[in-house]
């Protein structure tokens, strides 16, 4: 059995046998860099459309499984912690191979929608991450990379 996916359904199988909601990590990953692309749209003027550096310096994210489901945390610069399915993304995952974990999270209100897009790799510690945003003030695409552990492994 490939190594990504043992991760995964041992988290899965630890979450069943414990009847709380107790979230397990499978990976933990710090501060965030990449290059954003902004539309000219909404409130991006024409001088600040285009490619931008981008980062999160602050907070980071976690691939965890609670019960019988995948999820993303979110620690922001204050330490509050967030989820993507508990602000209303719906995650699945993709694919499970030898070495990567690919995960995909749509939010979507009616009014904005966002597409993100999370590759695991377990032997490199790191995670690539996409997001697209389309809402009234602000349409933009983002790449990061983030380094990871794996605490399973």
């Amino acid at each position: 059995m490939n190594k990504a996916l043992y991760l995964v359904l041992a988290m899965i199988g630890c979450s069943v046998l414990h009847s709380g909601a107790k979230a397990e990590v499978i990976a933990s990953c710090g501060p965030s860099d990449g290059q954003a692309y902004f539309l000219e749209s909404g409130v991006v003027s024409s001088a600040d459309a285009g490619f931008q550096p981008d980062e999160i310096t602050e907070g980071g994210l976690s691939l965890s499984v609670t019960d019988d489901a995948v999820d993303l945390l979110f620690r922001d610069a204050t330490g509050q912690i967030s989820s993507a399915t508990g602000s209303g993304g719906n995650v699945v995952l993709l694919n499970v191979s030898d070495e990567l974990i690919h995960v995909l999270v749509v939010y979507d209100t009616g009014i904005a929608s966002t597409a993100e897009s999370y590759i695991f790799d377990i032997d490199s510690g790191e995670v690539i991450w996409t997001q697209s945003r389309a809402t009234p003030l602000i349409s933009k695409a983002v790449v990061f990379r983030s380094a990871c552990r794996f605490p399973m492994q």
